[in-house]
């Protein structure tokens, strides 16, 4: 045999073969706080606070879960942590991932809330004006008229951040333009009636809260329609 043969090597059956060790506790812990995560927020029935706390838990869970990772790549932990460190990185990413889902989910529903009061609010102040021959003066005559509608919740949107735990009671506001009057409108669709505002009234553009719902906010027209408009789009308040 030359010197620039490889020698094959020997095998005697002597050899102890690799194993692949334990998880380390890292993966474990990982694994823990994401499973941890999701038992805080369902027992606590979805409570904005337990909504908070699983945000905080799975984010530090998926550290957890990628140091994990990287100890088992580099030889620190043995092989078998790494489906566990896998598993707690796909429950975390998994949760934060539902955790927006959920949160989209109510913003629709505050959206689709705003949209039937606003409905119910244009059905009372068109019988209003069918009664009396003209819209009320403000938001108070409609309710002392007993109008379909016409009860002080509904004068409200409820929308909020649905981490935030206090109810919100953000005011829509009335057209100032149309108020005590009953006017002749050429495109009766394009104007205003109500919409989610600053304040009880909407005198100029700048009383709209146009961001109530994100980048979007409600509007009723006169004509009795409802929608969800952009904050761009064009806004139609005098006669």
């Amino acid at each position: 045999m030359t010197d620039n043969q490889q020698q094959t090597p020997q095998i005697t059956g002597d050899e102890t073969p690799a194993t692949p060790g334990r998880p380390g506790t890292v993966a474990y812990a990982a694994l823990a706080v994401g499973v941890l995560t999701v038992v805080v927020f369902l027992a606590a029935n979805g409570a904005p606070a337990a909504g908070l706390l699983s945000v905080g838990t799975a984010l530090a869970g998926g550290v957890l879960g990628v140091i994990a990772w990287r100890r088992v790549d580099t030889g620190a932990d043995g092989t078998r942590g790494l489906p566990v460190a896998i598993t707690a990185v796909a429950l975390c990413v998994g949760w934060l991932l539902l955790f927006a889902l959920l949160g989209r989910l109510q913003y629709r529903a505050f959206e689709n809330v705003c949209l039937a009061r606003q409905r119910e609010i244009g059905v009372a102040l068109d019988q209003f004006r069918q009664d009396h021959d003209r819209y009320p003066r403000d938001w108070q005559e409609l309710a002392d008229a007993g109008a379909q509608g016409a009860s002080v919740t509904r004068f409200t949107c409820a929308a909020r951040h649905w981490l935030n735990p206090r109810p919100a009671q953000h005011p829509y506001g009335l057209n100032a333009a149309l108020l005590g009057t009953s006017p002749r409108l050429k495109d009766p669709s394009a104007v205003l009636l109500t919409a989610d505002a600053n304040g009880p009234l909407l005198r100029t553009v700048a009383d709209i809260a146009r961001t109530r719902h994100g980048a979007w906010y409600v509007a009723g027209f006169v004509d009795g329609h409802v929608e969800l408009r952009s904050r761009r789009d064009p806004v139609v308040l005098g006669r």
